[in-house]
């Protein structure tokens, strides 16, 4: 656990390397730790190693197929490097494995990220379509963001800025839940990049 969560500090700190060598320790001290492999695929993700980045989280789901953030991360991965068809097929795929009532959070996410792969393969009216998933609850945690990137994509920034701002300053959702939204926008280039936006993956021990 304390090696993890030094290896926490150092992603944070963007210092990939530190994260690594703290994670191997922990690896060696206690083998076959799925959210191990998980945390190492993530940092691999982030220095585009999408290779390597696929091998650990396979490793990880071997270690434990119900670990989450290994799921979505492995799910999420050709978003990162612009497969959107390839993302679409494993979103909806995790789709049907997330119980509706249990897992609302989770299921959010994920229909925000397919609708995002509408959106940014230019299928504006598909995109629009899949968002009125989220029109009927106010409650939604996805809404705004949809909201948000739909201004951002249609080139009204300053819409989008607004509508992110009002989230961020009545928040109603967990820190990194939060950082799930506001990250992928970052990487899409809408928001700048911080640290805020992306952090390490909760410890489940």
């Amino acid at each position: 656990m304390a090696r993890y969560l030094a290896a926490a500090g150092r992603y944070r700190l963007r210092d990939y390397e530190g994260a690594v060598a703290f994670l191997e320790q922990a690896e060696w001290l206690r083998p076959q730790q799925a959210d191990v492999s998980d945390f190492r695929g993530l940092i691999a993700q982030r220095q585009r190693d999408f290779n390597e980045a696929e091998r650990w989280y396979k490793r990880a789901l071997r270690q434990n197929p119900n670990l989450w953030s290994a799921r979505f991360h492995y799910a999420d991965l050709p978003f990162a490097y612009k497969n959107y068809a390839a993302a679409r097929g494993r979103y909806e795929a995790l789709l049907t494995q997330l119980d509706p009532r249990a897992q609302a959070r989770e299921r959010e996410l994920v229909q925000f990220k397919i609708f995002l792969t509408h959106l940014l393969q230019g299928r504006v009216a598909t995109a629009r379509a899949y968002a009125q998933k989220f029109a009927g609850n106010p409650r939604s945690p996805a809404k705004p963001y949809v909201d948000a990137a739909l201004a951002f994509y249609l080139g009204e920034t300053a819409k989008g800025r607004a509508l992110l701002l009002r989230q961020l300053q009545t928040p109603t959702e967990p820190d990194q839940v939060t950082a799930s939204y506001l990250g992928t926008m970052a990487r899409v280039g809408w928001i700048p990049e911080s640290p805020r936006w992306d952090l390490p993956p909760l410890v489940t021990r």
